[in-house]
């Protein structure tokens, strides 16, 4: 599909169907920063790894509202062997940047929007093949 001319459906929801729960397994972290392991019985070289980290804000005058924005990212690692036998590290970063007074409601509206970015049709070109048109 296009991206040009595409649609999202806004206000869409999402659940996941199909696959096997698979555990996450902590492998440590702090008050601002955690590791999980997709527990999958992969060799040590080639295991998921989910990273998840979290930004308070703090006061400063110099941004609206006069506090610096709530960082939530997640970053997911999936490593794969190519042919020649090295490991090259994929990965998918997904991170929300918000205002303290943004409201439960507008941070669902923005997860539905990004599911919709990843998944739908309309973006498969541009995933699979970098196309922008």
């Amino acid at each position: 599909m296009s991206l040009i001319g595409g649609s999202l459906p806004i206000g869409a929801t999402f659940a996941p169907t199909g696959g096997s729960a698979t555990t996450l397994v902590d492998l440590g972290g702090s008050e601002t920063r955690r590791k999980l392991l997709i527990d999958d019985a992969a060799e040590y070289a080639l295991r998921r790894l989910i990273n998840v980290s979290v930004v308070e804000p703090q006061v400063n005058s110099g941004y609206p509202g006069g506090y610096t924005p709530i960082k939530r990212r997640v970053a997911i690692t999936y490593p794969i062997t190519l042919a020649d036998d090295s490991v090259f590290v994929n990965q998918a970063i997904v991170e929300l940047i918000v205002h303290r007074e943004t409201v439960d409601a507008d941070i669902t509206a923005l997860r539905s929007d990004v599911c919709n970015v990843m998944d739908d049709a309309d973006f498969d070109g541009f995933w699979e093949d970098s196309s922008l048109s």
